[in-house]
């Protein structure tokens, strides 16, 4: 048999143990609050530094030595600092390298128990990490006087930035953020005119106003934006001040008075816009060659055009002497246009910004034709003159032809003269005409005009017009002849016939004969234009028996009617009974 015995634990045991556990679990907490509740004291300090971080920060693109102190005011020798890191944010630049026997520091300095501390400097996505480590006697031990880390520092990029300070009392990280204010004190640079919205420098605007983009950069934040414009007389007309958009930076203005109080427009001329800024902390580069200025000029008005016959003009060709007045953008270098005349090229010279000529060869002698010049100055503005020009008279030889500008005013452009002798005698004319071109011919010793009407030329057709003391007009296809009464009154007798030949190149070939046909006003009006084509019509005579060959067919159908009614009414007798 097996014996066992009870262990029983009296009270007083029982109470022994309860106090150590009670000791032994405070012991712990205090150990631990030890270092919860470390207290390691991290600022600026003044000693050995440049400036009072704190209160003024620093100028940017200047170097300033900074004092970053650490106070460790822990009790205990675990509650020694081990290890210091300091971190600069990006954009910062050191002036000189750290290393354990630099004077930058007076960690080592101080602290005799701290000769195993061991220094890094690394950099980390472009931050400076400078690290103290001592995991043994500690870097700064603790209730010792303040402990100094300088730094030599500048920086280019303004705004309010973070140095990370992280202190570890053998197993406790404690961060620290010291904020410093890097200050700008750069003017703006007025970067350029943005294309968008602007007008170019040196620009012609046909306008009356001026548009101007400006794009702004700043290192911190750019704030206003002066345009100045100035006058060809060196008075400033306009100031106005933008706002810019601190995203964009783009300041964009519309002047369009000569004041933002006037309601006077901008009236043509030379200006000057030149533009300034200033950022937000103040910095203005009114007098900094970083202001721009643009040239700009206003032209609203198109160009005056005056026509001379010049001398240089002959039987057959016409010289034009163009004159040209634009006081403002100018049109040198901008030749002109030249239509109408003749059915030759029209050839512009000279090319001075005053002086141009227009040349046409080829033409009849005595033509009479009509021109329309139009000129472009620089801003786009487009003048125009029409004239009418005579070749030199065909006397002592010449091509025939020319004009005079007879009905119709300045509906021809041309007009070929074709009366020096009568129609009766010379036979025929033949002519190739385009629209709003006219021949003139002499009939029975009066003048008449035979043309083409403006949009009366297609492919297969012409509208022809035919007139003296009256017009007359006619549509032909190819091949069809138009016959006219031109005598004043009418006679009833055809003096003229107009046959359409053929139609190329946009002209068409006519021939013009005399004829002398006799025709009634009942044939005028039933065919007002006479066609060879097609059956010819009927004489007097026929025109008065037509009506007698057709009463038989009247009694026909008289007598049809008649058996008709009868049939009805003897079909109603049969079906009553």
């Amino acid at each position: 048999m097996i014996h066992t015995k009870k262990l029983v634990m009296n009270k007083q045991a029982k109470n022994a143990l309860l106090g150590v556990l009670i000791f032994g679990v405070t012991l712990s907490i205090l150990f631990l609050m030890s270092f919860v509740l470390a207290v390691h004291q991290v600022s600026f300090e003044d000693w050995r530094a440049d400036v009072d971080i704190s209160a003024f920060g620093i100028d940017e693109d200047t170097y300033v030595v900074i004092n970053v102190t650490v106070n460790d005011t822990d009790t205990g020798s675990l509650a020694n600092i081990t290890q210091v890191n300091i971190t600069f944010p990006a954009g910062f630049i050191i002036a000189s390298t750290f290393d354990l026997n630099s004077n930058n520091t007076d960690a080592v300095a101080v602290n005799t128990k701290t000769v195993g501390i061991s220094f890094t400097n690394t950099t980390l996505g472009g931050r400076f990490v400078f690290s103290w480590e001592n995991l043994t006697g500690g870097v700064i031990q603790n209730s010792t006087s303040l402990t100094h880390f300088l730094f030599n520092v500048t920086s280019a990029k303004p705004g309010k930035f973070n140095i990370t300070v992280r202190t570890l009392n053998f197993s406790t990280f404690i961060e620290t953020n010291l904020t410093i204010v890097i200050n700008d004190t750069t003017i703006p640079a007025n970067k350029t005119f943005e294309s968008a919205r602007s007008f170019g420098a040196g620009s012609n605007n046909s306008l009356n106003h001026i548009s101007i983009n400006l794009s702004v950069g700043d290192n911190a934040f750019a704030d206003t934006v002066r345009f100045f414009l100035w006058n060809s007389t060196n008075d400033v007309i306009n100031q106005t001040n933008i706002t810019v958009d601190g995203r964009g930076r783009f300041a964009w203005i519309n002047i369009s008075t000569v004041s933002d109080n006037s309601s006077q427009g901008i009236s043509d001329g030379t200006y000057r816009i030149n533009a300034t800024a200033n950022d937000t902390t103040g910095n203005d580069n009114v007098t900094s060659v970083n202001g721009v200025s643009r040239t700009i000029i206003i032209d609203t008005v198109a160009p005056e055009i005056t026509l001379t016959k010049s001398s240089s003009s002959d039987k057959n060709k016409l010289v034009i002497d163009i004159a040209i007045t634009d006081s403002t953008s100018g049109v040198n270098g901008i030749a002109c246009t030249a239509t109408g005349g003749g059915t030759g090229n029209i050839a512009i010279g000279g090319g001075s910004d005053t002086s141009q000529t227009a040349t046409q060869e080829g033409l009849s002698c005595s033509s009479s034709n009509v021109y329309t010049i139009k000129c472009k100055d620089h801003a786009g503005n487009t003048g125009s003159k029409e004239g009418t020009f005579s070749t030199d008279s065909c006397s002592g030889g010449g091509s025939p032809g020319g004009s005079g500008p007879g009905p119709g005013g300045s509906q021809w452009i041309t007009t070929f003269i074709e009366d020096d002798e009568p129609l009766e005698t010379r036979g025929s004319i033949t002519k190739e005409l385009a629209e709003r071109h006219r021949v003139k011919i002499n009939v029975v010793g009066v003048v008449h005009y035979v043309g083409i009407l403006a949009d009366g030329l297609t492919g297969t057709s012409v509208t022809i017009q035919v007139s003296s003391s009256h017009e007359q007009e006619s549509t032909l296809n190819i091949g069809e002849t138009a016959k006219v009464d031109v005598s004043d009154p009418i006679d009833n007798v055809y003096d003229l016939s107009v046959t359409l030949n053929s139609i190329e190149s946009n002209k068409a070939s006519i021939t013009i004969l005399p004829i002398q046909e006799s025709y009634t006003l009942e044939e005028e009006e039933a065919a007002p234009e006479e066609v060879e084509e097609g059956p010819p019509a009927l004489g007097p005579e026929e025109l008065a028996a037509a009506p007698r060959s057709l009463a038989w067919l009247w009694i026909l159908i008289v007598v049809i009617g008649i058996v008709v009614v009868v049939w009805v009414v003897v079909r109603k007798r049969q079906v009553a009974k």
